[in-house]
């Protein structure tokens, strides 16, 4: 009896804990049921399904039966594979998908693949998709999603030697144990996969997609090797780029704005006392940081002229702490409501929030009293759209030009003490004001510097 290696790779592999209850239980009662083969006249049987059960009856010395099936060629063999190991019940849904998309894809090909420049062609994988549906019970749009999902993994098992089940899987799995967050998407896959093309029709006509083989393989490196840092393709898709265009910037600076790598605190060492006019920032919001609100607090009553404002992005969950922290060196003004354009849920409190707050302080000397700003302004901003493209705190750059425009004049000095994707400090060279920003974290920074100085990541 022959073992067929790639039939063998697209079978969903047993959880170590599946794969000891057959063991105990073919050690108990035997093999209850035969190994399936395909009968070949003339040359050697290949196993077809019951891998496992083999491996376990030679290590245990158990007999075992098999039932041989005829099959017209290889294909139709995969196809029954695939087809039996959907009727099992320990299948993840990502296993499900990809075995549902295997045997669309198989059947396609039959009816010349992807090849849509005849009309004819199309028709007949249209109605090959709606057949794979029916027999399946499932709806046409999941085999095309699926399909595409198989053959994501098919590209991405060949270019970076690893098999099937390191794809969809739902966790990374390292040194026996699941990483945190490490959630590979359906979606992500499909993105990953994809071969480099053109749209060709649609909203995104003539916009490249996919990336090239190098480019697919250093994505997996951060996936598979960078701890937690990189969470989702998409994430380490926008490193990766960050990285490549970072490394054509020759400096972060220029006669408006520069950007600084290190801790705010040190870096505000250099500025002079009462020398910025404005503050305009976006602290992390986890509670591990709160300790960021007093240093702003600090470090932004020394450098700010007199009356100077410092603003700030707030989350909500500890928006009581963030005022009194900031209170300890700076007078409140106001509060602004940015409404986003997304309904996050904040889950400890079990609310769906549609506006963030920005908190305004101010700079008021010892014995004097909050000073109105020069200019009205309505305490109401209206988001416009969702920018994560260089950081996934990054705010979006319509917000803060709004803030620019109310508070700022032409050549004023803004800092920024939590730079992330850069907005403030591109916003800033946009509207001609001076910035100094900063950014502790390397990979942010990289995203910053890309985003401000480099001319091929698009701009707000």
């Amino acid at each position: 009896m022959k073992i067929d290696r790639e039939f063998q790779a697209r079978i969903p592999k047993l959880k170590p804990s599946e794969l000891a209850a057959l063991e105990a239980s073919i050690a108990a009662e035997g093999c209850r049921d035969p190994l399936v083969v395909w009968s070949r006249d003339g040359k050697d049987d290949v196993l077809v399904d019951g891998h496992n059960r083999k491996a376990i009856c030679e290590k245990l010395g158990v007999p075992f039966e098999t039932l041989k099936l005829l099959f017209e060629n290889r294909q139709a063999v995969i196809d029954w594979m695939l087809r039996h190991q959907l009727g099992r019940r320990n299948l993840s849904k990502e296993a499900a998908a990809d075995l549902i998309g295997q045997v669309y894809n198989q059947r396609k090909q039959t009816k010349g693949g992807d090849r849509k420049s005849n009309p004819q062609n199309e028709d007949l994988i249209g109605r090959e998709c709606q057949a794979v549906a029916d027999e399946l019970g499932v709806g046409r749009a999941t085999v095309e999603r699926d399909g595409a999902y198989a053959a994501a993994i098919d590209r991405l098992t060949s270019l970076l030697g690893v098999e099937r089940d390191d794809i969809r899987d739902s966790e990374f799995i390292r040194d026996g144990e699941t990483v945190k967050g490490r959630k590979l998407r359906m979606a992500d896959v499909i993105e990953l996969g994809k071969h480099p093309g053109t749209y060709e029709t649609g909203k995104k006509a003539g916009k490249a997609y996919g990336l090239s083989d190098d480019d697919t393989a250093a994505v997996w490196k951060k996936l598979t090797d960078e701890g937690d840092s990189c969470t989702s393709v998409k994430a380490a898709i926008r490193e990766l780029r960050n990285e490549k265009a970072a490394r054509k910037v020759k400096t972060a600076k220029d006669e408006l704005v520069e950007v600084r790598l290190g801790d705010f605190v040190e870096i505000a060492k250099d500025i002079p006392d009462g020398s910025v006019d404005i503050i305009i920032t976006d602290p992390p919001y986890p509670h591990e940081f709160i300790d960021c609100w007093s240093q702003l607090s600090e470090v932004a009553s020394r450098i700010l002229k007199p009356h100077g404002l410092c603003i700030a992005y707030s989350g909500k969950l500890h928006l009581d702490q963030c005022m009194a922290r900031m209170g300890e060196h700076l007078s409140f003004y106001w509060q602004i409501v940015f409404m986003q354009t997304v309904m996050p849920t904040i889950h400890p409190r079990k609310v769906n929030t549609k506006y963030k707050p920005i908190l305004v302080f101010q700079n008021v000397p010892a014995g004097e009293k909050v000073q109105a700003h020069d200019r009205y302004f309505i305490d109401v901003i209206e988001g416009e759209k969702v920018e994560k493209d260089a950081h996934e705190w990054q705010q979006s750059a319509d917000g803060v030009e709004k803030l620019i425009d109310i508070f700022t004049n032409v050549n004023d000095l803004i800092f920024e003490p939590f730079s992330g994707g850069g907005t403030t400090a591109l916003v800033a060279r946009q509207m001609n004001r001076r910035c100094i920003a900063c950014e502790i974290d390397k990979k942010a920074y990289q995203g910053s510097i890309a985003r401000v100085f480099s001319k091929d990541v698009a701009r707000a």
